[in-house]
Formats: structure tokens, C-alpha cells, sequence
């Protein structure tokens, strides 16, 4: 409303924006830096970023040339004259450069086997280009599996069959998929989680291989969701229940957690400070020092998980409270600071509502949940403190 939809077009100043504003140099670059800060790196053994670009390179699958399937449902409009996609950014970055889509469409519902083989068998590096796109999932265009569409699944066993070199995945898609394959082979070097980055997608992927010097070509993004490893760690949508729903009631061990992300730097967190009791109804206010050890400099997402020890009711696992996302030289180091508020340590106790207790609590900081199967480098801080008092009623909504 406040963009004026519904009001006559003389009135709505916002109608006679044209592409000169809409796509102003600053814009673009807002938008290469919305992609660039939105990818998570699932994997890499280290050949992210590349060393060099004197490479023989295959760029192979339905999204390395695909710019109307890079933009999630509901986006705006594309403008072709803006969009970049992986092929059309990287086609004169290496000394060579060969592209096979193997598939018509996202769909994949046919596949071209014998042209993907020899796109990839003499090539340096491999990178793959995976995902649904508006095709495959979409408002009313739900998925009925966690399967890659068609055919594209076995495009990426192919590509490790039949190249020498090393293959680097990208994936563009908004729920999980299954690959599980990927996060295992020895011969995936690399995974990388891309969501739908839209018009600048070409010039992000670039970016980040090469770890240019642009804000977030250092990957720093993490998960937003909790990647199960199947289908049959997902309920049933008739099960209203909370129980293995999102990672504050999982129980069992997910593909990649929520809120996990890598980085081509290592950090390391130290110094938490904390009260160790608070008053029922009270705030806590904890801090930690985090320090970027090199060797690039990057971002990394600093998050705060507390934990009810001794409650009367069921409650989460864990619970983000807060995060905060810096850019670190190699070497710097800085104090992040939460504050967990009263309402944050409720829990909702039927018929009454949301209550503080009294009672011991842990909260853990640090850049990614606590005791993952699968996990960063960088170690988790945690701290114990005790409410005291008499329970307080927050509120029936909080």
C-alpha cells in the first residue's frame, strides 16, 4: 500500500521509475551483493577458491545457462539486458571453456548422456549446475520428493564418472533436495547452496569462485532450514504435531543442520561472559570474542542458542535467540554481544500461556548450533546461568 498499488498512477510516484533508476549501478550492485551474501558452502575440500583460472572447464547441467529459472516465485520481472548467469559470467573467465546443459529444462525428463561425457572428459574442473527453478516448485507446484528433477541426479554421477578433474556443485532450488550422493563422494571437491540469487547470479558464482575482491565473494551464508537426509525424516503435512519439526524439536541427524555454513577462512570464538543468576523477568546479556584466523579475510554469523535445563513443560532442543553477521580482516578479531531477552526464556504453559520459570539454563554462541554430526571447524562456546524467583506470566502471545 505504501508503494501506492492502489492508488491512481498520477498519485504513485514509484510508476514513473524506469530502468535508469530501477537499475541504477547501485542497484546492481545491491543485488550482487544479496547473492553473494544468501550462497552457503555445503563442502569443500579446499579447491574453493581456485588457485588459478588457466583451466580447461566444463560447465554442465539445466541452471549454468537457465536466467529465467534463477528467480525464485513472486520476483519481479526479468530484464534480460541486467541478468548474468554462470556460462554467460564464466565463458571468457578460463582458458577454455565448454558448456553442455545435458537437459531441455529443469524437469530433466530427457537427458543427453553422450554429450555430457564429452563436455567433461578432458576437462580440468567439472562444475555442475543443479536445481528445480520455477518449473519444479512454485506456488501450487509443490514437490512430492526430495529427489533432484528427472534425470539429474544421474547427470551428476556421470560427470564424476567420466572427468578427471575436480567437480564443484551449485545448486539453485528452495527447499532441499536430496544429496546425499554429493556430500559424500570423494569425488565431489565441492557444494554450494545457491538458492534463487536472481539477476546477478552469473557474476555472484564468478565471484566466489575466484574469491574476488568484492564484499561476500568469501562465502558466509548459512542455512535457513534444517536439510533432512531423506524423505522419512520429514512428518507427515496431516501431523500437526511439533515433533521432528525444524531443529528446535529434530531428532534425528539431518543432512546439513540449520544454521550451518563454511567458510574459505577458519575462526575461532573465546571470552564468554555472562551472569551467572538473573532475576525472573530480567534480560541476560552475554558476549564472545571472535577472531578470523585467516587465511582470507571473510564474514562469519555469529549465533545465540539458550536451552532450558530443568523445565516443567516440553520445550525446544535449542532456540536461535539472535545473530549477528561480521566481515572480518584475517587477524581481526571482535566482541559480539546478545541480549536474550525475558520472553526469550519463556515457555508456553497450556491454559496459563507464556511463563519464566525459575531455573538453570545453558546458552551456547558461536557460529553454528552445538554438537552437530556434521559441523564447521570453529568451536562453540557455552555458558550455564540460574533464574531465580517466582514464575512470571509474560503474556498468552509473545
Amino acid at each position: 500500500m505504501r508503494l501506492g498499488e492502489f492508488d491512481p498512477a498520477e498519485m504513485d510516484p514509484y510508476s514513473k521509475l524506469d530502468l535508469s533508476v530501477v537499475q541504477s549501478e547501485e542497484h546492481r550492485s545491491i543485488s550482487l551483493d544479496a547473492a553473494l551474501r544468501s550462497f552457503v558452502l555445503l563442502r569443500n575440500d579446499g579447491v574453493l577458491p581456485l588457485k588459478t583460472l588457466d583451466l580447461n572447464v566444463a560447465l554442465v547441467g539445466p541452471m549454468a545457462d537457465n536466467p529465467s529459472q534463477q528467480f525464485g516465485d513472486y520476483s519481479a520481472d526479468m530484464e534480460s539486458e541486467f541478468t548474468t548467469t554462470p556460462l554467460s559470467s564464466l565463458k571468457s573467465v578460463f582458458s577454455q571453456v565448454t558448456h553442455e546443459s545435458g537437459c531441455v529444462d529443469n524437469k530433466c525428463a530427457f537427458y543427453y548422456r553422450g554429450r555430457v561425457k564429452k563436455a567433461v572428459e578432458s576437462a580440468d574442473l567439472a562444475v555442475v549446475f543443479l536445481g528445480t527453478g520455477n518449473d519444479v516448485e512454485s506456488e501450487g507446484n509443490d514437490r512430492a520428493n526430495m529427489e533432484l528433477p528427472g534425470f539429474q541426479a544421474q547427470l551428476l554421477y556421470d560427470v564424476v564418472e567420466f572427468t578427471q578433474g575436480s567437480v564443484v556443485l551449485f545448486l539453485f532450488n528452495a527447499g532441499p533436495v536430496n544429496i546425499t550422493f554429493a556430500k559424500y563422494h570423494p569425488r565431489i571437491s565441492a557444494i554450494v547452496e545457491c538458492f534463487f540469487p536472481a539477476q546477478a547470479t552469473g557474476d555472484a558464482v564468478k565471484a566466489l569462485l575466484s574469491n574476488s575482491p568484492i564484499a561476500g565473494s568469501n562465502p558466509g551464508g548459512r542455512l535457513p532450514f534444517t536439510w533432512p537426509a531423506s524423505l522419512n525424516d520429514v512428518p507427515p503435512i496431516t501431523n500437526y504435531s511439533m515433533v521432528n519439526r525444524t531443529y528446535r524439536y529434530f531428532e534425528g541427524v539431518p543432512l546439513y543442520p540449520f544454521g550451518y555454513g563454511l567458510s574459505f577462512s577458519a575462526f575461532a570464538y573465546n571470552g564468554i561472559t555472562l551472569n551467572q543468576s538473573i532475576h525472573v523477568g530480567d534480560n541476560l546479556t552475554v558476549s564472545v570474542t571472535v577472531k578470523n584466523l585467516g587465511p582470507y579475510d571473510g564474514d562469519e554469523v555469529t549465533q545465540a542458542y539458550p536451552q532450558w535445563l530443568n523445565a516443567s513443560v516440553l520445550t525446544p532442543h535449542l532456540q536461535l535467540v539472535g545473530f549477528e553477521r561480521n566481515s572480518l580482516r584475517v587477524g581481526e578479531q571482535r566482541q559480539v554481544q546478545f541480549t536474550v531477552t525475558s520472553s526469550q526464556m519463556a515457555v508456553y504453559v497450556e491454559d496459563k500461556g507464556f511463563i519464566v520459570e525459575p531455573g538453570p539454563m545453558r546458552i551456547y554462541v558461536g557460529g553454528q548450533q552445538p554438537n552437530q554430526e556434521t559441523h564447521i571447524d570453529s568451536n562453540v562456546l557455552h555458558g550455564c546461568f540460574t533464574i531465580v524467583g517466582q514464575s512470571k506470566l509474560i503474556g498468552q502471545y509473545i
